[in-house]
């Protein structure tokens, strides 16, 4: 199946999207963000590739994946909270 995944953004990652998607798949919130919807082919490719924003990127939808990857980071932090 593919992943319809709605994203929010800084600003600061506008080169990005437009370099990588076009500057049609995303809007600009009032506040400046990024609202970007776009389909992956899978979950680890959505997740993959949000996490390559860091703290700079939000999953929004779709609702599992979101507490997927909220599971992964805590257990992330976990991990390096002990090292």
């Amino acid at each position: 199946p593919v992943y319809q995944a709605v994203v929010r953004f800084s600003p600061r990652w506008k080169w990005r999207l437009v370099e990588e998607y076009g500057a049609d798949r995303f809007t600009v919130e009032p506040d400046g963000r990024l609202r970007f919807t776009g389909g992956f082919p899978d979950a680890d490719s959505v997740l993959s590739w949000v996490l390559t924003f860091g703290d700079k990127a939000e999953l929004l939808e779709p609702g599992e994946l979101r507490e997927q990857l909220g599971k992964l980071t805590k257990t992330l932090a976990d991990r390096y909270r002990r090292s």
